[in-house]
């Protein structure tokens, strides 16, 4: 298979970064008020607030007996100091992400040396990786081969499914 022949081939599969924010910085404003307004108690107090305001600005429709403020002022304040929150949580696992994205692993290349500079988020498709003891893997990988005499190894899944135990793997017999 020739070289333009693999890159095509790789080009159907995505790459290998992580991304567990719920937010990018153009789109946070909106996504987030969205996200709030789901809330049934937002809404409902947006609707209050709406009613208050006609009531307030056009007594021929009806009398509003409270400032349209009362609730409009808290609801803000609400909507802002919980807008703050996510925007600090989510600034958090941008910097995770970055932080996972950016780790450096062992990839052989194609001259048969140990490249230890490539970021995970490169690591792609046929990549072969070596992953030392103790350290956490880059992606879903096949098992090859292993330093135990029966080429098997343990894995601890934490960051997949949440358990802390230790599941065993067996490499391909071929290897």
């Amino acid at each position: 298979m020739g070289g333009d022949d693999a890159s095509k081939q790789q080009a159907q599969f995505v790459d290998n970064s992580i991304t567990t924010s719920k937010y990018d910085w153009i789109t946070f404003p909106l996504a987030n008020l969205f996200e709030q307004f789901r809330r049934v108690a937002n809404l409902y107090f947006l609707i209050i607030s709406a009613m208050m305001l006609v009531g307030w600005y056009f007594p021929q429709v009806f009398s509003s007996p409270l400032s349209p403020f009362s609730t409009l002022g808290p609801l803000i304040g609400v909507l802002g100091i919980t807008m703050a929150k996510e925007g600090f949580e989510d600034s958090k696992r941008h910097a995770s992400d970055a932080e996972t994205n950016n780790r450096p692993g062992d990839v052989l290349t194609k001259e048969g040396d140990w490249d230890r500079t490539v970021p995970w988020k490169n690591i792609r498709v046929g990549d072969v990786v070596r992953v030392k003891g103790g350290r956490p893997i880059p992606a879903d990988i096949v098992l090859l081969n292993s330093s135990k005499p029966d080429g098997s190894c343990y894995v601890e899944t934490s960051n997949i499914d949440g358990e802390t135990d230790l599941k065993g793997k067996d490499s391909l017999k071929a290897f």
